[in-house]
Formats: C-alpha cells, sequence, structure tokens
C-alpha cells in the first residue's frame, strides 16, 4: 500500500469512528433522557449566549431536535438496510440510502409542521 493510501484510510477510520461515537451517543441520550430534560440542560448550558443577544430558547430546542433527529436516522438506515436485505439487494447503496434519506426529509417536514402549529416557528 501507499503511503497516501493509508493516510486516508486512517482518516477515513477515525471520521467514520467519530461520527459512529456520537451517533451512539445521540442514542444513548434520547433513550435515557426526556424531551423536556434535554431542552432544559441545552437553555443552561447556551444562558451565556443570552448576553450577546441570542435566542437561547430556539437554540435549546434546535439542540434538542438535532439529538433527537439523529437517533430517529440512525433507525431510519437501520430499517432501509434490513429492507435492502429482504429484497437482496444487500450490496446496493442506493437501495439502503435513498429511502432513507426520503424517509428522513419526510421526518424533516412533519417535525417542521408541528412546530408550526404550535407556533414555534416564524
Amino acid at each position: 500500500m501507499t503511503l497516501q493510501f493509508c493516510r486516508s484510510l486512517r482518516s477515513g477510520q477515525a471520521v467514520g469512528g467519530t461520527v459512529f461515537a456520537c451517533v451512539q451517543a445521540a442514542l444513548l441520550l434520547t433513550l435515557t433522557t426526556t424531551v423536556a430534560q434535554l431542552l432544559d440542560t441545552f437553555t443552561v448550558i447556551v444562558s451565556p449566549l443570552r448576553f450577546f443577544g441570542a435566542n437561547t430558547e430556539a437554540i435549546a430546542l434546535t439542540a434538542s431536535l438535532m439529538v433527537r433527529a439523529i437517533s430517529h436516522i440512525s433507525g431510519l438506515l437501520g430499517e432501509a438496510e434490513r429492507a435492502a436485505r429482504a429484497r437482496g439487494l444487500d450490496s446496493s447503496i442506493k437501495a439502503r440510502v435513498v429511502p432513507a434519506i426520503l424517509r428522513s426529509v419526510k421526518y424533516a417536514q412533519d417535525t417542521g409542521r408541528a412546530l408550526d402549529a404550535r407556533g414555534i416557528v416564524d
């Protein structure tokens, strides 16, 4: 192997490992913490930004929605992989990724509609 390939392989493994660790941490956090607790925690964490005129409640809501979305999208990827395997498309990346992307967009749209219905977004 060339030195360049080894570097890119190591970089890829580091990035992949970091993404995997973040997804697992988000899953653990959402399994052990309620949405209200997440929102309260993020509000406390970003409270110093209030001095700069930031809307800390909106930032906290965004952060808590992001953590919830990570765990939801991870589940969607698992479901899409199982569905592709059931159809005999184990090696097709497209058969696994496209359904997960489409369902992720639907989840984001549904979340936006729910926030809009509650008057949370402008």
